[in-house]
């Protein structure tokens, strides 16, 4: 890869943390006192929310301490819209091939491990590829029967979550990784990271964030990011309504 992404101004990686861990201890902070005084306003659709501004606030806020305008993290090299849509798209249509290749790497491996008694047959894959993902349950349990959750839960999953956790996790970590170190290391830690954030589909976020960074790598594009991170989550939320009526 011969980007360069020296001329990409980021935090440190202590910084970084420190943001991170800033943005959460904010909102379940504020989650807390709403329940003081009895407001239950944190659903998982709404903490969505609230940790996208969140992030979207830290990160436009250490933008702007380096000196960087907001409109320069979306638009690098002068992009435009259209372009950075063309450019998610083309990346979505070639989901279906990454998502083969890392179901059968992982096959693979479970049927070695099976084959030399090392673990159950499909143990691996049961953990790290559930057939029963939690998005799933969570739409069939509680956003079913509540029009206005589920278009809350589609602006939170579709639109906010996309444009927070591409500044926060590409923008920000990802440059600050590449300033320092190569493209694969950079990759492989900021989108394992991304994936630990994701809780326990971390192993599916952590392949969408290896494809979500290496289109950054290429392209230089954060937004062309945020639109390809938005189909990815349209396309989950689509599966699981259709493994509900399944």
């Amino acid at each position: 890869m011969n980007s360069d992404f020296t001329d990409l101004k980021s935090v440190s990686i202590m910084n970084w943390v420190k943001l991170f861990l800033l943005s959460v201890v904010a909102v379940l902070a504020l989650g807390f006192f709403l329940r003081l005084f009895g407001l239950r306003l944190l659903s998982k659709e709404m903490f969505g929310i609230l940790i996208s501004a969140s992030f979207i606030a830290v990160s436009i806020k250490a933008l702007h301490d380096l000196g960087i305008d907001p409109r320069q993290a979306f638009f690098y090299h002068n992009k435009h819209v259209h372009a950075s849509f063309a450019s998610g798209l083309r990346y979505f249509l070639v989901l279906p091939c990454f998502i083969v290749a890392v179901v059968a790497l992982v096959g693979s491996a479970d049927f070695l491990l099976s084959y030399f008694n090392l673990m159950p047959v499909e143990t691996l894959t049961n953990y790290l590829i559930p057939g029963s993902l939690a998005q799933t349950s969570y739409i069939g349990a509680v956003l079913l029967g509540s029009t206005q959750r589920i278009l809350v839960f589609i602006i939170a999953t579709c639109v906010l979550a996309p444009i927070a956790e591409e500044l926060f996790f590409r923008r920000l970590l990802y440059v600050s990784l590449r300033n320092k170190y190569n493209f694969h290391l950079s990759l492989t830690v900021s989108s394992f990271i991304f994936g630990v954030f994701h809780g326990g589909g971390w192993f599916i976020a952590f392949g969408n964030g290896l494809l979500l960074g290496y289109l950054y790598e290429k392209k230089h594009d954060i937004l062309a990011a945020m639109f390809l991170h938005s189909f990815i989550n349209v396309l989950a939320i689509i599966l699981g309504f259709a493994a509900l009526w399944a």
